[in-house]
């Protein structure tokens, strides 16, 4: 006698014994269930099985595919001498800032097919510009295979080496000797980020080592308890550049740390450009370096003060960019002792931000007759009358950048503005100014009238059009005036009287910094 469903589903769903009756009616159907999923079972071994057949003919089908389409892919109808000088093309451009990956080049070109990997490998354009990284001693083992595949792919292509590493002395070997001792010959660039101990091994390289070297780039770390005299970061009389022939740029970086300037024993005749960033020297030192470096271009420095200068006054005929911190009477007494033919973009810094005098500026302007076109500094305030002084010794400037600066009030701004067109006013030819302030001392009113009178008259019928001022000068367009503040307030007024001005071109941002 067959159960009942709803007497199945009362049995299924109590814990109530079924009766004899029902438990021989629940026995037939637990083997008609076995039996029903025992042919489900088959259907589905039998259906995995042609599955499987399938996927495996799928895949075959799909290999075949790309076969074929390699047999058509332009891969193989471009030369391999094509396919070299885009690789060359391809890699030429890209930073040397990371670690080499698999997904970019020149890794990533040895993976496209068999035949461009053979190209890559053979390519040693694409393995001469390369950065390596150690962050912890355990990855120096795999850091020494690297260089080591680098050299040998780049054969005798100059190279352009980036080395990083934040493991102090001790915690690894020094890799400027355990690794790349072996391979100077052929550094034409040497980046290290790395800490100044390790620099004091470049000592031991034979005085030929960099015979292609033609330019240097030192990060180091800050070195407490330097001697008085200052840090040399190698023995003077085992100078590893003194005779690098083709060394011409040099830039040393070691945070608040004096260092020995000549000791660094340099070809300085050769150089075009010396930047010493963070690193600190002396103004007499200074001097004295400048004086050898007779084909300078590019310069930065941050000066210390000096007793006594002792250097001569000299002139930098071919520097074009000059770059210094420092305090303000230790700067107006460097001004003081060089003459500047041919510069053009000037920076100087006051360290920390102080009143500053610009005669000895001034004065430079006047003895080296040069035409500047940039000058940057900062500074805590300037005597208004001889800051309009300053800018009427540059006329030529058409760049001036003011950081930290406090006195550019309304009546500062009103000297920089020709109230007529008949009148020159400073700097007739400056495209771009910019200034940070301490504090929010000019209003929006007196800007307005300052861009007006710098070619963006508020009506077509008035203006200052070149060629009008009374000696002859042109009164050049403002291309970009960007004003931040420390404290204060930039409110609707500013927008009100400035914003009609970016709709018609110009370059205006003001903000609190």
């Amino acid at each position: 006698m067959s159960v009942l469903v709803q007497d199945l589903e009362t049995i299924l769903s109590s814990n109530i014994p079924p009766t004899r009756d029902e438990a021989a009616s629940l026995r037939e159907l637990l083997s008609q269930q076995e039996f029903a999923l025992s042919i489900l079972y088959k259907d589905i071994t039998r259906l995995q099985a042609r599955l499987k057949i399938l996927v495996d003919r799928h895949r075959q089908g799909h290999t075949k595919l790309q076969q074929y389409q390699a047999a058509l892919s332009s891969a193989r109808v471009l030369p391999p001498e094509l396919v070299r000088k885009i690789f060359i093309q391809c890699a030429a451009d890209l930073p040397i800032d990371k670690p080499p990956s698999h997904r970019t080049p020149p890794l990533s070109l040895t993976q496209i097919c068999s035949g461009w990997r053979d190209v890559a490998l053979t390519t040693p354009e694409l393995w001469s510009r390369f950065m390596f990284r150690v962050d912890c001693p355990e990855d120096v083992t795999g850091f020494k295979e690297l260089v080591h595949l680098w050299f040998r792919r780049s054969h005798t292509r100059p190279l352009s080496l980036v080395l990083s590493t934040t493991c102090q002395p001790g915690a690894i070997p020094n890799p400027l000797l355990d690794t790349l001792q072996s391979y100077t010959e052929n550094i034409a660039s040497l980046d290290l980020d790395i800490p100044t101990p390790y620099l004091s091994a470049l000592a031991e390289y034979p005085q030929d080592s960099f015979t292609c070297l033609h330019s240097i780039r030192f990060r180091g770390t800050r070195l407490d308890g330097v001697e008085e005299g200052g840090l040399s970061l190698w023995t003077p009389t085992s100078s590893p550049f003194q005779f690098a022939p083709n060394l011409t740029d040099v830039f040393i970086s070691i945070p608040r740390t004096r260092v020995i300037l000549e000791g660094l024993n340099l070809p300085w005749s050769q150089l075009s450009s010396l930047r010493l960033a963070e690193t600190i020297v002396t103004s007499d030192a200074m001097l004295r370096v400048l004086g050898l470096c007779t084909n300078l271009t590019t310069c930065s420095a941050r000066l210390v003060t000096n007793e006594v200068i002792t250097a001569s006054e000299i002139t930098l005929s071919s520097l074009t960019f000059l770059s210094l911190y420092a305090e303000v009477g230790e700067l107006a007494a460097f001004l003081r002792y060089i003459s500047v033919p041919a510069i053009k973009n000037l920076s100087l810094h006051l360290v920390p931000n102080m009143t500053w005098d610009p005669e000895a500026l001034i004065d430079l302007v006047s003895r080296s007759q040069c035409q500047l076109d940039q000058l940057s500094f900062s500074c805590y305030t300037i005597d208004p009358d001889m800051f309009i002084t300053l800018l009427y010794a540059i006329q030529g400037l058409r760049t001036l950048d003011m950081m930290f600066v406090s006195f550019m009030t309304d009546d500062v701004l009103e000297r920089m503005t020709p109230a007529t067109v008949h009148e020159d006013p400073p700097l007739p030819l400056l495209k771009e100014l910019r200034w940070r302030e301490v504090s929010l001392k000019c209003s929006p009113r007196c800007v307005r009238r300052f861009i007006s009178a710098r070619g963006w008259p508020l009506e077509p019928s008035v203006g200052y059009v070149r060629g009008n001022c009374r000696q002859g000068l042109q009164v050049a367009q403002l291309e970009g005036l960007a004003i931040r503040s420390t404290i204060g307030h930039f409110g609707p007024e500013w927008s009100e009287n400035l914003d009609d001005f970016k709709g018609r071109g110009l370059n205006l941002s003001y903000g609190v910094r």
